[in-house]
């Protein structure tokens, strides 16, 4: 039984170590190059390929700056604000119940 143990707990090292490890340090560098994230527009003018000036990719920024709070559990999976005449109801499912 011992053995059993501790051949799992060197599997799953060696798979902590070796794969997920490094597949989480990647995706925080791809969310991090998301939150920079800038698009360059290609255009055709009288046959020749021409670069349009960088500009700021909003979109891809707002949705690796959403993938990072929700990483944080600081992004709601629903939010309901009600304004009715017992005064304001807001509704937060999704996030830690300590920091609401």
């Amino acid at each position: 039984m011992a053995n059993r143990i501790a051949k799992a707990s060197a599997a799953l090292s060696f798979l902590e170590s070796q794969i997920f490890t490094p597949m989480l340090e990647k995706a925080y560098r791809r969310l991090d190059e998301g939150m920079d994230a800038t698009k360059v527009k290609v255009l055709q003018h009288e046959g020749e390929i021409v670069l349009g000036p960088e500009q700021v990719d909003y979109t891809e920024r707002r949705e690796a700056a959403k993938e990072v709070l929700k990483l944080g559990d600081y992004y709601p999976d629903r939010l309901d604000v009600n304004l009715g005449g017992d005064g304001l109801t807001v509704i937060l499912q999704g996030l830690d119940e300590g920091r609401v």
